[in-house]
């Protein structure tokens, strides 16, 4: 399998989209069906208080398998967007470490899902954004849509932004982020209007979960679509990860 994509970028139409989550019950998934994954995340802010790599672990049930540098290999303590949480501390997102790991990860294992930070057009740098540096890495990417009202806009937006970056959409997935009693009219024509406007692969969806940190075998539709989509992509790896 290490012919085929190495790496998946999974970014969100915003902040609290279900980025965490989905990624989380992917990489359970995956796991659960014996192949060799891993999730990553490049920049994660609000260190000491979010640790999504911890979420990460918990539902996929293991260990994070490498040491925290390759997992996480930049985090800062306050929670906003990477480049003005690096630059309270008086510091900068070291790229190069990001692309390192990265590439170590591809290395070891078959699939790495790599979780963005907030939205598709977050901050890294003062001049990099964070579908910039997957685009450098020539990165599918899932976007990751919170059913909502709203959200259409939100997501072909970020379908968009992507395709500006000559990044290839492997597919969408929606979350309910929120509990049951929400317009069940509007969320279902989302789905619809997201799919027929972006002309993009719609993965499925994850239901409201009263226990999102549990495995949920609600998620196994959703994985096998994702698995199907990954068959499609035979990039080799890209020459931006190669040491």
């Amino acid at each position: 399998m290490h012919s085929k994509t190495s790496a998946v970028y999974i970014t969100g139409t915003d902040t609290d989209a279900g980025k965490t989550i989905f990624c989380a019950h992917l990489l359970s998934f995956l796991r659960a069906k014996g192949i060799n994954a891993v999730s990553q995340k490049w920049a994660q802010t609000g260190w000491g208080e979010y640790d999504d790599a911890a979420v990460h672990a918990k539902i996929s049930e293991t260990a994070p398998p490498d040491s925290l540098d390759l997992i996480v290999p930049q985090r800062f303590k306050y929670p906003a967007s990477p480049q003005l949480a690096a630059r309270l501390e008086g510091k900068s997102v070291d790229i190069d470490k990001i692309k390192t790991s990265l590439a170590e990860l591809t290395n070891r294992y078959e699939l790495v899902l790599c979780e963005g930070s907030g939205g598709a057009l977050v901050p890294l740098t003062g001049n990099l954004l964070i579908s910039d540096l997957a685009a450098q890495f020539g990165l599918p990417a899932i976007v990751v849509c919170a059913n909502k009202l709203g959200c259409i806009n939100h997501a072909l937006l970020t379908v968009e932004a992507l395709r500006s970056r000559g990044i290839d959409i492997l597919g969408i997935a929606f979350t309910r982020v929120s509990q049951p009693g929400n317009d069940d009219i509007i969320e279902a024509d989302n789905i619809d209007a997201v799919r027929a406007f972006s002309g993009e692969t719609v993965l499925g969806e994850i239901p409201w979960l009263e226990n999102p940190d549990r495995r949920n075998a609600c998620f196994d539709s959703l994985g096998e679509n994702f698995l199907k989509r990954w068959e499609d992509f035979r990039f080799a790896p890209a020459k931006a990860l190669k040491k």
